[in-house]
């Protein structure tokens, strides 16, 4: 992000462009290696392979939790960032796509473990207010925003909310 961050300072194009694909790079790269290690993770315990290991359970559990914990919040930070560069360059089919994805890797991971994830994790209290019921509500249905983009005469109306009421009733 830092990278990003520099380059919007840049005043040559040429190397302020260079600087934004090489920050989407190495925030891409870092998605997908935390992705793979929270999909492993989480698998790990949704299979029961922490029962193989008798004596040590609550230990392994503990430890893939930490690691759970440590991955989702950077991974969740660099999707976002993502989606706000292309945002940015004025990219907004690519923000959409990396909405999407984010929206694909919270439902394939958390989405539907998020009881279970719970159940593991000491500092969840088991509410739909609880931590991993939190983070699976973050799945993004961004398929309207989609078939808006690939129109191609667009307009868009952007309107601020003003309160938690009025943001429920606009988003249903």
């Amino acid at each position: 992000m830092s990278l990003y961050l520099e380059a919007r300072e840049v005043s040559d194009e040429g190397l302020r462009k260079l600087l934004v694909v090489q920050s989407l790079r190495a925030l891409s790269d870092a998605t997908a290696q935390l992705d793979l290690e929270l999909q492993e993770d989480v698998a790990y315990l949704a299979n029961g392979e922490y029962r193989k290991a008798k004596g040590r359970r609550t230990e392994l559990i503990d430890e893939k939790i930490a690691s759970i914990n440590r991955c989702f919040p950077v991974l969740h930070q660099a999707s976002v960032a993502r989606a706000a560069i292309y945002c940015e360059q004025g990219e907004v089919k690519a923000m959409a796509s990396a909405l999407e994805a984010y929206s694909r890797l919270i439902k394939q991971t958390v989405g539907s473990r998020a009881g279970l994830l719970a159940e593991f994790d000491a500092s969840d209290d088991g509410t739909d207010h609880g931590v991993w019921r939190s983070r699976a509500a973050l799945q993004l249905d961004v398929s309207a925003l989609s078939k808006v983009l690939s129109v191609s005469e667009k307009t868009f109306y952007l309107e601020a909310i003003t309160d938690e009421k009025e943001a429920e009733d606009e988003l249903g």
